[in-house]
């Protein structure tokens, strides 16, 4: 087993990612129980484009490695390409436990959220990271190899591989529940925004799911987390200053506006109108401070959202 599994690593480096799998197969035959098998198989497999047995796995090399955050990692950014979004919610709960500041990655939780917000497709897909677990083996480790020890002739037990594994398939089907998922990940934001209360990326991508709700009580918590990451965005160093982060801090404050108005309709006496009005006439001051055609503009878009709210 030793000896494939340099034989395997070796391959991956020479870009053989068929031969490194063929090898890491006949590893795990031989070492079940194996983590590093079981991970660099997913590795091999992933360069070949085949997700969804590098998902299967994975979830094997956690079996072996529970407490490895590495491999939690890759496990969600595979779970969510194959569509085994409770899988990905899952790993981010247990990278909160291992590896907070991994766990909180915004890129990948906004495709969790673009998912969950109906949006089936992806419109940056998510790059699947190498896997950080493959050994590192020395030249003289080499010399004794030979890549053509793998045979390539058959094998087709690699594209049988998720049969082999006892798993319960929680894809992205017709039957899927998303309102369950999307409870779920409403459950993750909340344990994020405990821990990371200063993330103003967060705090929006939050908002997005609440507003999406069609509970009004919901979309009045949304209103309260756009409002969270404005303030934040505000509270930034040089914002005032900065055009490309002022243009940005307008952008939250529309969306701010955008829910707040609805809200107004929606809820009688609503009292978030007034603290919408004076970041509006506060947005405003700051205009004069640029020079920018571009700012003008936006300084007119914000007038008229103003007068909008004090009719």
């Amino acid at each position: 087993a030793e000896y494939m599994g340099y034989l395997g690593c070796g391959c991956l480096m020479s870009g053989l990612w068929n031969r490194a799998a063929q090898a890491f197969r006949r590893c795990v035959h031989i070492e079940p129980d194996s983590s590093d098998a079981w991970s660099n198989l997913s590795s091999a497999l992933l360069k070949q484009g085949l997700k969804r047995q590098a998902f299967y796995a994975l979830q094997e090399a956690l079996r072996c490695s529970f407490n490895n955050w590495r491999l939690w990692d890759n496990y969600r950014l595979v779970a969510i390409e194959t569509g085994h979004l409770f899988g990905a919610v899952e790993a981010s709960h247990r990278l909160l436990d291992l590896k907070k500041q991994v766990a909180i990655d915004t890129d990948v939780l906004r495709c969790l959220v673009k998912l969950a917000n109906d949006e089936n497709k992806i419109d940056d897909e998510s790059d699947i990271k190498d896997n950080n677990d493959v050994k590192e083996i020395s030249n003289n480790d080499f010399e004794s190899l030979d890549v053509n020890d793998v045979e390539t002739d058959d094998d087709n037990d690699i594209d049988d591989l998720e049969d082999s594994l006892d798993i319960d398939d929680g894809r992205l089907k017709d039957n899927f529940d998303k309102s369950k998922f999307r409870f779920k990940l409403r459950e993750l934001f909340g344990r994020i925004t405990s821990e990371c209360t200063n993330n103003t990326d967060i705090w929006e991508l939050y908002g997005d799911l609440c507003y999406n709700e069609s509970d009004v009580n919901e979309k009045e918590k949304s209103f309260n987390y756009y409002q969270k990451s404005y303030r934040i965005r505000y509270q930034t160093s040089r914002v005032t200053q900065d055009i490309v982060l002022f243009k940005d801090l307008v952008r939250s404050a529309m969306r701010l506006v955008d829910v707040g108005l609805y809200l107004n309709n929606k809820i009688q006496n609503w009292s978030g109108l007034y603290s919408i009005k004076l970041i509006l006439k506060s947005l405003i001051t700051n205009c004069d401070k640029f020079y920018d055609d571009d700012v003008k503009e936006i300084c007119d878009e914000i007038k008229t959202k103003l007068e909008l709210i004090s009719d």
